[in-house]
């Protein structure tokens, strides 16, 4: 194999690998410096992940949320109707969810304790996230892969 080669193969470990964390626990986030394509990774995994449940990857499947120290609020509030609508089988829930910049969130156990802690339904979305730290609070670590 030549270097092209190799980096190729290895793209496709870890993409595989973040595809099986995601499908095994519904919560994954990508951790890295500001600009090095976490939202951009996050999107196509979420396009893939819409893609291969047979659904049309329209814009309506994957839901987008830029999270920043002003709206927690709203993410709180966002995160819990999720969980009320997934709870009571709505069929108008996007297939993903993509939470960008959650490293400006104040309280994570505030912000997601409703949703992370409500029943488990086969219709939650899937979440993705990111954030440029990696060492978030270790309510998240555990409830995030």
């Amino acid at each position: 194999m030549n270097t092209h080669e190799d980096i190729d193969f290895f793209t496709f470990l870890v993409v595989f690998r973040y595809i099986s964390l995601l499908s095994e626990y519904g919560r994954l986030i990508l951790c890295g410096p500001s600009g090095t394509g976490k939202s951009y990774l996050a999107r196509k995994l979420g396009e893939f992940v819409v893609a291969k449940s047979g659904k049309e990857p329209c814009p309506e499947a994957i839901a987008t949320f830029s999270a920043d120290h002003k709206n927690s609020k709203e993410l709180r509030l966002f995160l819990s109707n999720l969980a009320e609508q997934s709870e009571s089988g709505s069929v108008d829930l996007p297939a993903v969810i993509i939470l960008d910049n959650l490293h400006q969130v104040q309280s994570f156990g505030e912000v997601f304790n409703g949703f992370l802690h409500s029943k488990q339904s086969s219709s939650r979305p899937l979440i993705i996230g990111t954030m440029t730290q990696s060492t978030a609070n270790l309510q998240l670590h555990h409830s995030f892969r």
